[in-house]
């Protein structure tokens, strides 16, 4: 059976092959893997009188390359590597209500854990590794309940876990003995665990299973978040203002996303996404959110506490919101909203009301004393300072200061000296610019302190947060180095072989004869396809393998790599001559050596017409020098090319 290249004619590939007519009984199996129609230039690699028999030939031009990781893959391993670090964030940070974020990591490292087994099928790691798919990679039947365990803590904070909790994860007890079969499987059958017949028959049992388990822990998920805003209602001072919002939707989410990755594993991947998505926005409130540092389930402090909790108001102008509550307040503040409540009630011995309207009070007397703002009515200042109603603000200023907003205003400009010529007293202006003050601090100041002052706070927080800290830098810094090292492979695929400028139009034909696929090829070949197919190329090169020689120089002796080739390879590979020229191989005792070599035999004299002898027995003179070839090429080895002929003679 033939298989022609189109443009090459059969009785062509006939005589090119020098097999029998397929009108005979053995008709032998001849085709091309790769179109040899090669505009520029073909090289083989010849060996003497290989056996040809029944025979596929290949031509594979130097600068074909396969990329194995898809883009599908890149996007599981920078998936896996982002959960990963999440994962160590949420564990190892100390912040308020811990177990919670450590439910949340452990879900996390499930579905990453997931994704590094899908990843090890689609590489095909069996081939690498064989025994990989034994490792215990898969414990979904333990995200649903983890979800829910992450909920419940976050909506009761003071929820202790119990040892009757565990038979939530009871089901992952059935998993993991359905893994062990397939582990048993594998050893008598020597496959995959992925291939084993309990595989194919229980899997998708056990992905139905997940799938329900996943739909019920979320809707209990959502229950307990509801079961929150209900017992929140009765302290709320305004509408409530639903917390966990975001949380909702993301519950939703990822219950849409179980069912759709029933039909397939893609989903898998964007089930990574949302709970990652879930991780990052823990994380940011743990790194941006206003915190009352001490535990809150402390009562022996409370008035700390509510001395800290007036200072993270002030300094965050949180009273300025109209729409703040208590429960957007405590979520502001990464806190429970009764914990809240109790540090305002005994600590400061106020409401919520009272607590944020004091405030406000307070920001609008003092607005009304700063001339900047005699623009605006009244009315105008208690909008900027978190009043959403005239009736409320009317009310409210005068149960604090015994006095409407206007009486209290013209008291303001009723005070002063009685000699009218005297001048009225005026509030400091605001320090917008250092120079208005410049004797403010004790030595000059200049950028470099400011730098010096972000070191410091950047070595205290380091220091403070030590876990975090070593999670980001040591994350971090295998991001840059992996993320180089891709960078650095895919430049090294993409620049292999362009040292030579026809890269893309030199070939190499190899030969599979039912055993493997060798370099290896009879020395006629070479003559039938510049008879028949001398159209096609510009060269056709013989040449050798790699093979060791000595070569010696007076006293001096070196095993090199070396090839010998016929006198067009120089041209067709556009070796850079630093002595000499390309056509150096003309001659049979001729010899070219790479530039290195050279040096290391002649040093700094010329080495062109000095004489070396190779292997004790024959002698060359040099004849030219070429530049050393980098390491991303296929003759990066070569040390030295002599004449084809001398190799036959």
């Amino acid at each position: 059976m033939f298989h022609f290249v189109p443009g090459v004619p059969r009785k062509k590939m006939e005589r090119f092959a020098g097999l029998k007519s397929p009108s005979e009984t053995e008709q032998p199996d001849v085709r091309f893997c790769y179109n040899i129609h090669f505009k520029y230039c073909i090289i083989f690699y010849l060996s003497i009188c290989y056996p040809f028999g029944t025979a596929i030939v290949e031509v594979n031009c130097l600068n074909a390359y396969t990329f194995h990781i898809t883009p599908y893959d890149l996007a599981f391993l920078g998936t896996i590597f982002i959960g990963l670090t999440f994962t160590l964030q949420l564990w190892f940070t100390k912040r308020i209500n811990l177990a919670a974020n450590r439910f949340l990591a452990l879900a996390l490292a499930i579905v990453v854990l997931r994704m590094v087994w899908l990843l090890g099928i689609d590489l095909r790691l069996t081939a690498y590794f064989p025994h990989w798919s034994r490792f215990p990679l898969q414990f979904s039947l333990a995200l649903g309940p983890l979800i829910y365990f992450y909920v419940l803590k976050i909506t009761q904070p003071e929820y202790k876990f119990r040892r009757k909790d565990l038979l939530h994860f009871s089901p992952l007890l059935l998993e993991l003995g359905v893994q062990a079969l397939e582990v048993r499987d594998s050893i008598k059958t020597g496959v995959a665990t992925y291939e084993t017949p309990t595989f194919r028959q229980l899997n998708p049992v056990l992905h139905l299973l997940t799938f329900a388990s996943v739909i019920i822990y979320l809707y209990l998920s959502h229950r307990l978040i509801q079961d929150f805003y209900r017992r929140l209602r009765p302290v709320l001072m305004d509408r409530p203002r639903f917390a966990f919002r975001r949380l909702e939707g993301a519950l939703l989410l990822l219950g849409l996303l179980c069912m759709l990755s029933l039909f397939s594993y893609t989903f898998s991947l964007t089930v990574a996404f949302v709970l990652i998505g879930m991780a990052a926005e823990v994380i940011l409130k743990l790194d941006s959110g206003n915190q009352l540092s001490m535990p809150l389930t402390d009562r022996s402090d409370t008035k700390e506490k509510g001395r800290r909790l007036k200072e993270a108001v002030a300094a965050n102008r949180l009273y300025e919101d109209a729409e703040l509550t208590l429960t957007t307040l405590a979520v502001k503040l990464m806190i429970h909203p009764h914990d809240l409540s109790r540090i305002m009630n005994v600590g400061l011995e106020k409401n919520f009301s009272d607590f944020i309207n004091e405030f406000r009070v307070r920001e609008i007397a003092r607005k009304m004393q700063d001339p900047a703002y005699d623009r605006l009515t009244l009315v105008g200042i208690a909008y900027e300072s978190g009043f959403n109603s005239k009736r409320t603000f009317n009310r409210v200023f005068k149960e604090m200061t015994g006095k409407t907003p206007v009486e209290y205003k013209n008291s303001l400009r009723k005070e002063g000296p009685i000699d009218k010529l005297a001048p009225l007293s005026r509030m400091r202006p605001v320090i917008l610019r250092s120079e208005s003050l410049p004797n403010w601090a004790h030595e000059k100041l200049n950028g470099n302190y400011m730098f010096k002052n972000y070191l410091k706070i950047a070595w205290r927080n380091l220091v403070k947060n030590k876990s975090q800290s070593f999670i980001n830098i040591t994350g971090l810094s295998v991001g840059m180095a992996v993320a180089i090292l891709i960078g650095l492979w895919i430049y090294d695929e993409l620049s292999f072989n362009k040292y030579h400028q026809n890269y893309d139009r030199i070939g190499q034909v190899m030969i599979h004869n039912g055993d493997g696929t060798y370099a290896a090829l009879p020395i006629p070949l070479s003559q039938e396809l510049r008879g028949s197919f001398g159209h096609d190329f510009k060269y056709v090169v013989l040449s050798t393998d790699e093979e060791s020689h000595i070569i010696s120089a007076r006293d001096k002796r070196f095993m090199q790599l070396g090839r010998y080739m016929q006198p067009e390879a120089p041209e067709m590979l556009t070796l850079k001559m630093v002595n000499g020229s390309r056509n150096g191989l003309q001659t049979p005792n001729s010899i070219l050596l790479k530039q290195s070599l050279a040096t290391t035999l002649f040093g700094k004299a010329d080495p062109i017409n000095k004489v070396l002898m190779i292997d004790n027995k024959v002698n060359v003179t040099v004849t030219g020098v070429y530049e050393d070839l980098p390491d991303n090429s296929d003759f990066k080895d070569v040390a030295f090319i002599a004449p084809w002929d001398l190799y036959v003679s």
